[in-house]
């Protein structure tokens, strides 16, 4: 026995398995009642269906060498076309408006991808012409400077320097004049008051030896005398002395001091002119070492900048390629589109449904072995879907409460639930 269909043994009463007793095999089962509702047979439920076009009953045998009896309905074409055309119209409706937005964002796409593919070519043409370009050491802006800076130093100095050596030095100014004049005065004045110191000394000394003379002191009274006064004698000659050799220095010092300068301006040039050609050394060194580096480092990355780009338009290219073959596998235009998509929804819906229900002979009456749909499409296949709840089918077609095909699957969708529904009906 099949268990799908155990919960229908009950429905089928006792009395009327035993009433059939006697009848052939399908009088057996048109005779039969169904525990929901005893007040009609299942002859009078089922062979009196509206939108049933025609009726039938047959005795066949299942590949399992067993009799059954089998009941079809077959609904009314119109009906059953006009129900799936209403489905298929809403399919197709939004099918050709999901294909318009398809491929109104391919196109974008593809204008995108064309548009990247010609940027990048471009750019991989910029690259090459940089290539060809010769090599600028930008990243040497320092050492260049330094070094033109050291060239330019030397060539200043030099310059000067050889101003200078073909000159003579400056002569003294009215100011540096009248100091130096002031200075001899000076100097003048302090060699006087030496000579002064001097003879006040002397006339010291000489009035001492008259007064000791006169006196008639002790020796060691006089040499007492003069020793005090020899001490003050050198105090204030020692004085004038120092200030004297200090003003000497410093006429020196201003009448030399043009000479001075002219030589120390000379030494100055010289060790200028040194010191840049030992800067122009050290970065002619530095730029010469550096050279190569910097020239094999720009043309890796040009290099690189180049496969880089050569690996954007592969990039692109294969983008596009991808596009292309995917919209060249797709209609050439919407009209040829729409055709596709009609064809394509009208074809996987079938153009005629016949609803079967079978059941076994057995020694005490009969059972259901099989309710459900067959479906009939254009191209001749046949697909069979059973009902996911018999029963109900049975209810809705015992009520009588419909009068087409479409008003029989809408009671069938809302019994059954839409997932299962549309499973059933081949949708």
């Amino acid at each position: 026995m099949n268990t799908k269909y155990t919960q229908l043994l009950s429905i089928f009463t006792l009395g009327s398995l035993l009433a059939g007793c006697g009848s052939n095999e399908i009088d057996v089962v048109k005779s039969g009642h169904l525990s929901f509702d005893t007040s009609l047979t299942v002859n009078q439920a089922l062979s009196n269906r509206e939108a049933c076009e025609s009726i039938s009953w047959d005795e066949i045998e299942d590949k399992k060498g067993r009799k059954i009896i089998e009941y079809k309905c077959s609904f009314d074409k119109h009906l059953v076309k006009k129900y799936y055309d209403s489905i298929a119209n809403l399919k197709i409706k939004n099918e050709i408006q999901t294909y318009e937005t398809y491929m109104k964002r391919e196109k974008n796409i593809m204008n995108r991808l064309k548009s990247d593919l010609e940027l990048a070519k471009k750019s991989l043409e910029l690259k090459k012409q940089e290539l060809r370009n010769p090599i600028s050491l930008e990243n040497q802006t320092h050492e260049l400077g330094k070094l033109v800076q050291a060239r330019e130093g030397i060539s200043q100095y030099k310059q000067e320097l050889k101003s200078l050596e073909s000159s003579t030095p400056e002569g003294l100014n009215e100011s540096q004049k009248k100091a130096i004049s002031f200075n001899k005065r000076q100097i003048a004045y302090r060699e006087n008051e030496i000579s002064k110191l001097d003879l006040e000394l002397s006339l010291t000394l000489e009035q001492f030896r008259k007064t000791y003379n006169k006196k008639r002191s002790t020796k060691e009274q006089l040499e007492e005398i003069k020793t005090s006064y020899d001490a003050e004698w050198k105090k204030k000659k020692q004085k004038h002395q120092k200030q004297l050799e200090q003003l000497q220095a410093e006429l020196k010092a201003k009448v030399n001091a043009p000479q001075d300068r002219y030589a120390k301006n000379i030494e100055h040039a010289k060790s200028m002119i040194n010191t840049y050609e030992k800067n122009r050394e050290y970065y002619n060194t530095l730029l010469k070492k550096s050279e190569t580096e910097e020239t094999k480092r720009i043309q890796n990355r040009r290099n690189e900048a180049i496969n880089m780009a050569k690996r954007r338009v592969a990039h692109s290219s294969s983008e596009l390629r991808e596009n292309e073959k995917s919209l060249n596998a797709k209609p050439v235009n919407l009209e040829e589109a729409k055709k596709i998509i009609i064809s394509r929804i009208r074809a996987s819906h079938p153009i005629a449904v016949d609803e079967v229900f079978q059941w076994e002979i057995t020694k005490e009456g009969f059972d259901s072995t099989y309710a459900g749909f067959s479906y009939t499409y254009k191209n001749g296949e046949t697909k069979n879907k059973k009902h996911s709840r018999p029963i109900e089918a049975y209810k809705i077609i015992y009520s009588g409460d419909y009068d087409s095909f479409s008003e029989y699957v809408r009671q069938l969708k809302v019994k059954t639930g839409a997932s299962a529904f549309k499973e059933m009906m081949g949708l």
